[in-house]
């Protein structure tokens, strides 16, 4: 499963899911490159806690995650997730130069 399940369902019986809007992983890597700085553990966390989410049903956040090409942090793990993820980006922007 790519997304954490909400208990509500909705009238078509498909469970629903938490998506942020903007993707986190997005939200994380733009506010880290306009500090100029890696984000601090806190920043990273109190980011998460501000950001847009919207209810979606799974299949439907799956697609999403598959036209975006990737697959969003998980919120509980986004700290460690994140610091995978700002490495990836950043051997990327090594390679591009």
């Amino acid at each position: 499963m790519l997304h954490k399940k909400l208990s509500d369902t909705p009238p078509t019986g498909d469970p629903l899911t938490l998506v942020f809007v903007p993707s986190l992983s997005a939200l994380l890597a733009g506010l880290e490159k306009r500090k100029g700085a890696p984000l601090n553990e806190e920043e990273v966390f109190s980011i998460r806690d501000k950001a847009g989410v919207i209810a979606m049903r799974v299949p439907d956040a799956n697609q999403l995650a598959e036209s975006r090409g990737y697959i969003d942090l998980d919120p509980e793990h986004c700290w460690e997730q994140w610091q995978e993820l700002r490495q990836t980006l950043s051997s990327g922007d090594a390679d591009d130069q």
